[in-house]
């Protein structure tokens, strides 16, 4: 009797562990999901990103920033909530706004669905003092989760979030269902819609979870 409820203990500890490394292997990743990177306030196009990260914003606009920086002049002072550093980005009044590009470990299967979670924030303070008129782009906005074939490439809509007005981390869980098979995706910031003209504003993003199917 002892040895058949041992067997069975170990068979169910078996189809325990396989159960957990089938889920990991359905979990499509990012390179640096946590966006660890140098911290540095960007005040110019081409800024370094994090590894893994490409810019894809306007022309001549500087490319987003990594948080949290030292004594820095936008006044972001928030903890990251997972490693050492976080992405900021921000939606112009100039009707430009910042994006960034991400090459998926394996493209999205079109048709299939996927579970999807980053933490997001907003910093009260985001101070621009590369401009002849100082602005603090503190306004909530929103993110937009876009998927395509190559870098940068916004081809299919895939989530967005709600107005993030919030100073303390916040996960987002998103259902994502896409049409197409999407090897790239873009994150962006955006404004609130509807909005009748664009403003100046920030989103913080960290941890993000990969796409895991269901």
């Amino acid at each position: 009797m002892k040895n058949i409820c041992l067997t069975l203990i170990l068979a169910i500890i078996l189809a325990s562990s396989c159960k957990k490394d089938d889920d990991t292997s359905k979990k499509i990743m990012g390179p640096n999901f946590s966006f660890e990177g140098t911290p540095m306030e960007s005040l110019s196009p081409n800024t370094s990103l994090p590894e893994g990260l490409f810019d894809c914003g306007f022309a001549g606009e500087s490319s987003p920033d990594i948080h949290p920086v030292e004594n820095g002049v936008f006044g972001v002072t928030q903890t990251p909530y997972d490693g050492e550093t976080y992405l900021g980005m921000v939606v112009r009044a100039n009707d430009t706004w910042e994006r960034i590009g991400i090459e998926l470990e394996t493209p999205l299967t079109a048709g299939k669905v996927y579970d999807f979670s980053i933490y997001l924030s907003r910093s009260l303070n985001y101070r621009n003092s590369n401009s002849s008129v100082a602005s603090n782009f503190a306004t909530p906005c929103i993110l937009r989760i876009w998927g395509g074939f190559s870098m940068c490439q916004r081809e299919e809509l895939l989530a967005k979030s709600e107005a993030v007005e919030h100073e303390a981390w916040k996960e987002y869980k998103f259902e994502i269902t896409p049409t197409l098979k999407v090897s790239h995706i873009v994150l962006e910031a955006f404004y609130m819609t509807p909005t009748p003209f664009p403003y100046n504003g920030n989103i913080l993003l960290d941890n993000a979870s990969g796409f895991i199917e269901r």
